[in-house]
């Protein structure tokens, strides 16, 4: 099933892009020199990211290494994957769109390839994977922030001044409902939450904040699993949109 959706994302690409198709050669750059910072971290890229467009393109397998993803190219069609728990996203070179989990995402510039290279759009690729973006203008540095910890149910985990917990995960067969409780200390009503199968399946839901408990909230999350696959949910992405009213990444739960 996972291989029958991956080939029609990559079709569409295919035949979405001929109406009309954009010039895969790469334009001139700005010729700046740009960090990017991850989590902290300088990363050092063997060819150096460049400006177009007023967007800053990067070697797309040193950013994607950067993020854990499992990397994919198809030569052929010039498509570039990017997989991992609850994240599925797929860029054609020279086109201005792209596919997040399915869905079409327009591109402000689209991956290129450039001296042999190929390169991708860093914001949207950070973005995509649920990190945060900021940009200092004065020493022409990037910085990406991104909780790429795993958690086990039951575990306190945090993500800058977020402190919360995915405390139960209880199928009902009878319903076919998935319901997941737990805590967190914000009443703010932007928490989502996605499940994953192996099999590249994603339940989307948003999060009910109930009762104050201490210095948390009592938090739950209600999925309709899906009669037709035999959906068995082993990845938690609890999500949440930051002051620019991105939808962030704060955690990821193993559980099963």
């Amino acid at each position: 099933m996972k291989k029958l959706i991956v080939s029609v994302l990559i079709t569409s690409l295919i035949i979405l892009s001929a109406f009309p198709a954009l010039a895969a050669s790469a334009g001139t750059g700005s010729k700046e020199e740009i960090k990017v910072v991850f989590n902290g971290k300088k990363l050092d890229f063997d060819v150096a990211p460049y400006i177009k467009s007023g967007r800053t393109l990067v070697p797309f397998t040193k950013i994607l290494q950067a993020f854990g993803t499992k990397i994919g190219w198809d030569s052929n069609q010039q498509v570039v994957s990017a997989t991992k728990p609850a994240t599925e996203v797929y860029l054609k070179i020279g086109i201005n769109y792209a596919f997040v989990n399915g869905y079409r995402v327009n591109l402000d510039v689209p991956p290129e390839i450039k001296g042999g290279r190929t390169f991708v759009p860093l914001g949207f690729i950070s973005e995509s994977m649920g990190a945060e973006v900021g940009w200092d203008s004065k020493t022409k540095t990037i910085t990406i922030t991104y909780n790429d910890s795993v958690y086990k149910t039951g575990e306190v985990g945090t993500y800058k001044e977020l402190k919360f917990s995915i405390d139960k995960v209880v199928p009902d067969i009878q319903t076919a409902k998935l319901k997941i409780s737990g805590r967190i200390n914000t009443n703010s009503k932007s928490i989502k939450v996605d499940v994953a199968d192996d099999d590249g399946y994603i339940l989307p839901a948003d999060v009910k904040i109930l009762a104050k408990d201490g210095d948390m909230y009592k938090m739950e999350a209600e999925f309709d699993v899906p009669t037709c696959h035999n959906f068995e949910g082993k990845y938690l992405i609890l999500k949440m949109s930051n002051e620019q009213k991105k939808l962030i990444r704060i955690a990821e739960y193993s559980i099963k």
